[in-house]
């Protein structure tokens, strides 16, 4: 069942994706709102559409599973993980708060963060070797 522990494995990393604290540190160059094309906000429902798990990427639709966030004008976040193979565990979820500067968007559950960047269109989370790529719904 090689399948089953990958998609056990997969489904782990996302419900911790918010448990990770990311090495990243903020933009210590400073932006000046001149020299930058205005950048869209995150604000709305995004849905995770790629990903990778220990360098091996993953789809999961194909793994059988989704996951939604949705950025509200208040600051605060909600992320819901779903899955059609796992009745017993067939939704989680999660909540905190994000604050976005220009491209670059951090999210904080549980008083940890993690760090993601907003470009063409995809908001894209990473830390090491696991990341997630969410697109607007």
């Amino acid at each position: 069942m090689k399948k089953t522990n990958k998609v056990i494995a997969v489904l782990a990393a996302m419900i911790m994706v918010l448990a990770l604290v990311a090495g990243c540190g903020n933009n210590a160059g400073g932006n000046n709102a001149a020299d930058e094309p205005k950048v869209e906000s995150v604000v709305g429902k995004w849905t995770v559409v790629s990903g990778t798990l220990q360098s091996e990427e993953f789809d999961p639709k194909t793994l059988g599973f989704a996951v939604a966030m949705e950025f509200k004008d208040d600051g605060s976040f909600n992320l819901v993980l779903t899955s059609s193979m796992f009745p017993d565990a067939a939704e989680e979820s999660a909540s905190g708060t994000w604050t976005q500067d220009g491209e670059n968007v951090t999210i904080t559950a549980n008083d940890e963060s993690l760090d993601g960047k907003l470009e063409d269109g995809k908001l894209t989370f990473s830390d090491g070797d696991r990341s997630m790529v969410l697109e607007r719904e």
